[in-house]
Parts: C-alpha cells; sequence; structure tokens
C-alpha cells in the first residue's frame, strides 16, 4: 500500500493539524528577529557557543549553564552542544542561536497532537493542540534563546518515545527505547526541575513495566545516555570532582526548611494553580508578586479576592485531577491500552506537584520558567473534563466543547495580540508576563532597539574613532558589549565622571522617562529615543578633562568576559586537542 493510500482516510485530520501548526509558527516566528530578547543571559550563552563555532568544537564547554540559584554550580552542556548545531547551521549570531529554540517549539506542536492521540480522540485531540499552539506562555518562551525554553518539547519526546518503547504493538520498539536515552539524557542536563522530576517518574514507569528489550539494546541505550553525560564525568575527574562538590552543598544547603507543611501546601496549591491558568489562558495573576518571607504571611489570599481567573483554574485543576483519577480507577474496555499513557499522566503530575512542594517549603521564589515542565500536562488534565463533556453521540455536547475550547483559544490569541502590538509601538508600555526573571526592569528590550541604538553609537564612533564609554543597566551592559565588538568598536569602561578623556564618546542608555542628568564632568550634547530606551550622549567638560586618552593597560575587561575566560573546555582538559 503506497504512503498516499495509508494517508488518504486521515486526510481532514492532516489538513487541521496543519492548519494549527502553520498557525503556531506564524505565532512563534512574526518578527521573531526584530522583537526577540537577546539581553545578558542571552549574550553569555551566546559569546560562549560562539568560541566553539569560531576556534573549533574543542572550546565548547564541559559544563552547562549555572542553575541551582548560584553562579558556580552546572548541569550538563547539552544545550551548548544544541545551540552550538544551531550556530552552525543558521549562524554565528543571536537569531542563529535561538533558531533551536524556535525549532523545537514549533516542533513540539506535531509532537503534543502524536503524544496526545495515544488517548484522546482525534476531536479533543486537535482541540487541544490547537490550544498548545496558541498558548500565550508558550509562544512567549518560543521567541528567544534561553536554556528553560526547550524543555517542553523534550519532555514530550522524551515520554513520547517512552510509550512507544513499552508498547506491545509497536514494531520498532528497539528504536524508540533508544531515542528515550538519548532524549532523557539530554532532558536532564536543561534544568534542575526537570533533573529532580523526570527521573523517579521514568525509573517507576520502567520498574512497574518491566519492559523485554536484547542486551544490546540495554548496552546502547546505556551508551548513549553515559556519552551524553561524558563531558560532565570529564570535567569532574579533570576538575577533582568540583562541580560535584557544589552539587552536595547546594542539596545540604536546600534542605533547610522554612515553610511548615500547611503553609508550604497552600503556597504550593495557589502557585500551581495560577500558573496553570496562566499556561492555559495567558492570563496572569501572580507573577510580580513575590513568593518569599516579606509577604508569606498575606500570600496567597490577597490574590484570590474577587478574581474570576483564580477560582476558575482551582476548579479546573480540581475536576481534571479527578478525572484523571477516575479514569485510572476505571475498567473499561475501552481504556485497554490506554493505561500506559494515564499512568505516565499521574507520575508527572503527583511528582510536579511534590517537586514544588519541595521549594514551597524552603521557601524557594517561583518564577514562570519553572512550570514549563509541565506545560504539555497543563493541556491533558483539561482535556480530561473536555473528554468527560464530549458524546460523539450528542453532538450538542460536542459542540458545547469546541466553544469551551474557543473561548481559552480566544484568549490567549488576544494575549498574544496585546503583546506584539506592544512591540509594534515601541515597547513603550509594560507587558502582562513581566517578570524579574523573563522581563527585567519592566520592559523588553528587543534585539531590533539594541542595532537601532548601536548603529546611532557606531555613526558617532566612525566620526572620530574614539573609545565608547557607556552607563547603562548591568543587565543591558553585556548586551551593548558583544554588539560593539561585532562591529570592531572599541569599547572600554563605563563612565566614571570623576575621570573624563577628551578622546571618549560617552553614552548613557536608559528607560524613557527616567532620565539621569549627566554628571558634574559632562554636558548632554545629544539624545535620541529608541522606543522604551532613550540614548544620551554625553561630552566632557573641557575644564574637568585630566587627560587626552585612557592608557591601554588600564582597560577594564568586562565581568562576562571573565567569567567565559574561566569555563572549563575540552581544549583546558586536552591541551593536545585540535
Amino acid at each position: 500500500m503506497s504512503i498516499f493510500k495509508k494517508l488518504a482516510p486521515h486526510k481532514w485530520e492532516i489538513a487541521i493539524l496543519t492548519v494549527i501548526v502553520l498557525f503556531g509558527i506564524f505565532l512563534r516566528t512574526y518578527h521573531f528577529s526584530d522583537w526577540m530578547q537577546f539581553e545578558i543571559d542571552q549574550t553569555y550563552d551566546t559569546r560562549l557557543v560562539s568560541q566553539g563555532v569560531q576556534e573549533g568544537h574543542s572550546e565548547l564547554p564541559l559544563l552547562g549553564p549555572t542553575a541551582g540559584g548560584g553562579r558556580a554550580l552546572r548541569l550538563g552542556p547539552a544545550f551548548y552542544y544544541l545551540e552550538y548545531l544551531s550556530a552552525k547551521t543558521f549562524g554565528d549570531n543571536p537569531v542563529g542561536h535561538a533558531m533551536l529554540v524556535l525549532l523545537s517549539s514549533i516542533l513540539a506542536i506535531p509532537l503534543f497532537y502524536f503524544f496526545i492521540r495515544r488517548y484522546f480522540s482525534i476531536f479533543l485531540s486537535l482541540l487541544l493542540t490547537a490550544l498548545f499552539a496558541s498558548s500565550l506562555y508558550l509562544v512567549t518562551y518560543g521567541r528567544f534563546s534561553w536554556s528553560p525554553n526547550i524543555l517542553p518539547f523534550f519532555i514530550l519526546l522524551t515520554f513520547y518515545s517512552l510509550l512507544r518503547s513499552v508498547s506491545k504493538d509497536e514494531a520498532r520498539r528497539n528504536f524508540w527505547f533508544l531515542l528515550f536515552a538519548l532524549s532523557f539524557a539530554i532532558i536532564t542536563q536543561i534544568h534542575f526541575n526537570a533533573f529532580f522530576t523526570i527521573p523517579p517518574i521514568v525509573v517507576i514507569f520502567i520498574f512497574f513495566k518491566r519492559p523485554h528489550f536484547p542486551l544490546k539494546t540495554w548496552l546502547a541505550a546505556t551508551t548513549i545516555f553515559l556519552l551524553v553525560y561524558s563531558p560532565m564525568a570529564v570535567s569532574d575527574f579533570k576538575t577533582k570532582g568540583e562541580n560535584f562538590e557544589f552539587f552536595i552543598k547546594k542539596l545540604s544547603k536546600s534542605q533547610g526548611v522554612v515553610n511548615g507543611p500547611k503553609t508550604a501546601l497552600r503556597i504550593n496549591a495557589t502557585v500551581f494553580t495560577l500558573e496553570n491558568t496562566l499556561i492555559l489562558t495567558g492570563q496572569d495573576e501572580i507573577n510580580g508578586k513575590k513568593i518569599d518571607r516579606e509577604n508569606i504571611n498575606h500570600f496567597p489570599g490577597d490574590i484570590w479576592n474577587g478574581a474570576f481567573f483564580p477560582v476558575l483554574g482551582a476548579i479546573i485543576l480540581i475536576l481534571s485531577s479527578y478525572f484523571l483519577i477516575f479514569n485510572l480507577a476505571r475498567k473499561k474496555d475501552s481504556l485497554v491500552g490506554k493505561r500506559d499513557f494515564l499512568w505516565l499522566i499521574f507520575l508527572w503530575f503527583l511528582f510536579s506537584f511534590l517537586y514544588y512542594f519541595s521549594l514551597a517549603r524552603g521557601n524557594v521564589r517561583f518564577y514562570p520558567r519553572f512550570f514549563l515542565m509541565i506545560t504539555p500536562l497543563t493541556f491533558i488534565l483539561f482535556g480530561f473534563i473536555l473528554e468527560y463533556i464530549d458524546s460523539e453521540k450528542d453532538k450538542r455536547r460536542q459542540v458545547l466543547v469546541f466553544f469551551i475550547t474557543l473561548s481559552f483559544f480566544a484568549l490567549n490569541v488576544a494575549g498574544n495580540a496585546k503583546v506584539f502590538a506592544s512591540y509594534q509601538t515601541g515597547l513603550q508600555h509594560s507587558l502582562k508576563l513581566e517578570t524579574e526573571d523573563v522581563f527585567p526592569n519592566t520592559n523588553r528590550l528587543t534585539l531590533i532597539q539594541q542595532t537601532e541604538i548601536v548603529a546611532y553609537i557606531q555613526s558617532v564612533y566612525e566620526e572620530n574613532h574614539y573609545p565608547v564609554y557607556l552607563q547603562t543597566l548591568h543587565e543591558y551592559e553585556p548586551v551593548f558589549w558583544y554588539h560593539l565588538e561585532k562591529f570592531g568598536i572599541t569599547y572600554w569602561a563605563p563612565i566614571e565622571n570623576n575621570h573624563p578623556y577628551r578622546q571618549g564618546n560617552y553614552f548613557n542608555i536608559y528607560l524613557s522617562g527616567k532620565e539621569k542628568a549627566p554628571g558634574h564632568a559632562f554636558v548632554l550634547a545629544d539624545r535620541k529615543q529608541f522606543g522604551s530606551l532613550t540614548v544620551d550622549r554625553w561630552t566632557p567638560k573641557e575644564g574637568a578633562i585630566t587627560k587626552d586618552f585612557q592608557p591601554k593597560n588600564t582597560q577594564e575587561i568586562p565581568d562576562q568576559t571573565q567569567k567565559i575566560s574561566n569555563v572549563y573546555t575540552w581544549k583546558k582538559a586536552f591541551p593536545n586537542l585540535p
């Protein structure tokens, strides 16, 4: 039978899914390069990986991005190696490095559909995939480069390949198990949330399923896992267990309990509910509200007062949890072959909730990115409610399910439209998903703003070729340093008000409306606005000038450059590598 004959019975399913995927692609790629977030974390990752792109793969690091709330402890380098492949394929620039996240965000849409089709009907699977594709939360995290952003795709790939590898009806079980081993090794190196949560889910699931594979398959899977983790092993061997010691210290510090069980449960239930609501509807009722010792006594009570979406989110979470347990308890023939899916979802829900509970016990501040690990789970749980309402025999019920889903879809589309409009008008207004962790300083610094500002600085530099001195927010400084370096512009140090040099171009970059007057040694020469940012060009007063130019041997090495130079690479571990 030809492939066309096999696909013919599913032509409407394929057509609708294609439309959904294309819409998801549109939301993720619309002005992707112009509006892409490229800030302090992105510049660090890009410059670090660029060393491998420009000087050879031996300059790639043995460890990954910093994690666990410190600047020393690191997981594995899987994200950096994937970013390296992205940069080699699409270009060694911010957009080329970010293509990894964009593609994984796009590929997660059809993968989500295939994953949930192992349980849900075509009708419900298409509706849930449409929600998944339009989610403001997922669209936001799919439009810039950051290691946690690829979690949804790799978690789906891990669980999907695991389900197929244990299925008795699967003809290529060995292949799927090897793909699972690869994905599992990668996902546990992306973020500590996944590192602590995914392994117990997998171990328990495999223990009870007890899949039978040939010895060579087990050996191959083990080899794949060890190869992915080999850079970490080499690093610890060469540094005498330095990173492992950081890990042990972090664990010992994390054991302290600040909140009692009731308080922790209250915080966890609230945050879990509201973040799930954000993922599902795009409505943010929690971000920006700190969950820490300062306001623990009145949080979360103030969030629930008169708030529609938190209450709706709580109802959805309670009902979906009930229907999950209800489905597991049923013994209908229709669930034969679907129980593996249900048990995996149950373990996913259980261990995620327990993990967030442990964070609440230690009074760890929750950030939106923490919930990238459960994003697909949110839509699946919602699907259990729709499944209960749906009935192929009653078209009125299906119409109701369709309009319920459409309402959530519309909320997300409206949220995306609002964010896009704010970009279009110059980012002069705060964004709905704004948090310290995702969008620093109330306004997101987009790539197009950066390139326009740097073009202005370059135009001034080309007139005299004097070194550039900057004064800006801490998290913006590495961004402009990165761009200036790409243009070959000499960048020296932040502005020192008491010691101006005659040969210097001085710029102050700040959020519009928060002007800072020049110090006593400078006068304002020019002011230009770039959306939410304003750039002032200062010139030193003649009487304040102490020297004509700054000696080269006094040039300050940027902090980010020093940190990158200290990263342990394959070349440092094995100097003879080409």
